[in-house]
């Protein structure tokens, strides 16, 4: 390709992000007209809640688990839309995320791999010219790193004038390319690999980031340090990512839970993991604490939340012995999401791999008066262009 092709290729892409984020940014708007704001200072929070590796049968929501507990993303479902349908950008941790941050595919940006704590940086994805002869595919190199010439989502919002924080895992590279040279503010604990260092569990191999007493679990430090960032920018607009590791491996958790969860394991349960659960849990316990803290800082009302994780379940790894199933028939789930949660919201549901499908919502509390409706909303929010709504509001 010679420069002037790659010259026009990197425009469109630019144009092509600030689009799609766009589109996002014209959807928040949109319930600043609707609901009458006038100010800066009323500007939609926004909180994007992103699991790691968490399937749709890791939680209560779809009536498919009677083992795991997830009392607060039921609270949140019950609150707001949930997405039965909802897919991700990819099966895979990194490219997820670049879509998610700059409303590309991840084609586009070349991270298709979960590559991006490795020490090569690849900022241009390149085609071997064969394979070996039993691959019946000629696999791309990936890129790993997000490249900084991409107009973020968190770039956005921050020339928009809001706060923006990054917590939890990034995974899109470390510096020059970690979250704090892609729009955010603050990036806690400021982490390029693909999960916590070390363990969840104090002590933690983090080079800048300590615990505060022996045995502090991440999820729980994570939380406390978002809500103390909420609390510091509760008076204006802001945006916090959190990115939490959970429940990507290294798979273990707080000990009281484990024996909680030991003590409730059914053997002829598919899910039968004490230690799953108690990541689980102790994950699903920051989510709670984000949300008590919206609430007792009574910003609800202008704060959108986006729930979703970056691709479906575990389906490769062992843990305590038994593979945790990432997905249980969507037939099942979709007869039970009526019972289970208030809204259903239905995107196009293709032949797309198990590791794409996820839990998925979306919460706001309009200062208008709206009705439940079912919604069409596609991968990952990286085709919101627009936002081509389908809506039906039953009488």
């Amino acid at each position: 390709m010679n420069k002037n092709n790659k010259k026009i290729e990197f425009q469109f892409q630019t144009k092509f992000c600030r689009s799609i984020i766009g589109g996002f940014l014209i959807f928040i708007f949109a319930f600043y007209i609707l609901c009458g704001v006038s100010s800066a200072s009323e500007y939609m929070n926004v909180v994007f809640i992103l699991a790691d590796d968490l399937g749709w049968s890791d939680t209560t929501l779809f009536g498919t688990t009677k083992f795991y507990r997830t009392p607060n993303i039921e609270r949140l479902a019950k609150r707001g839309m949930v997405f039965t349908h909802a897919y991700s950008a990819s099966p895979l941790c990194s490219p997820t995320r670049s879509a998610i941050l700059t409303g590309l595919s991840p084609a586009r940006t070349g991270i298709t791999t979960p590559g991006c704590h490795e020490p090569q940086v690849i900022l241009e994805a390149t085609l071997p010219k064969n394979a070996p002869a039993n691959n019946k595919v000629i696999m791309p190199i990936s890129v790993t790193r997000l490249n900084t010439n991409y107009y973020t989502l968190a770039k956005t919002l921050k020339n928009a004038g809001y706060a923006t924080g990054h917590f939890g895992k990034w995974h899109l590279g470390a510096e020059p390319y970690s979250a704090l040279q892609h729009g955010f503010d603050v990036d806690i604990p400021h982490w390029h690999g693909p999960g916590p260092a070390g363990s969840y569990v104090a002590p933690w191999k983090f080079p800048n980031f300590k615990e505060n007493f022996p045995g502090e679990h991440i999820e729980d430090r994570m939380a406390s340090e978002a809500v103390k960032w909420m609390e510091k920018n509760k008076d204006r607009p802001f945006f916090l990512n959190y990115w939490a590791f959970s429940v990507h491996a290294p798979f273990d958790a707080k000990k009281s839970l484990i024996e909680k969860y030991r003590s409730r394991v059914d053997p002829n349960d598919p899910q039968r993991s004490p230690t799953y659960a108690a990541m689980i849990e102790s994950f699903d316990d920051a989510v709670g604490k984000l949300l008590d803290a919206i609430d007792r800082l009574k910003i609800a009302d202008r704060t959108i939340i986006i729930f979703t994780s970056d691709n479906g379940g575990n389906m490769y790894d062992k843990v305590d012995g038994t593979h945790q199933p990432a997905i249980i028939l969507y037939v099942v789930a979709r007869q039970q999401c009526s019972k289970v949660v208030r809204v259903c919201l239905v995107s196009s549901f293709g032949p797309v791999s198990q590791n794409l499908v996820l839990p998925m919502m979306y919460w706001f509390r309009a200062r208008i008066s709206i009705r439940h409706c079912s919604m069409d909303l596609e991968s990952s929010l990286h085709r919101i262009n627009g936002l081509m709504v389908l809506a039906y509001c039953p009488p």
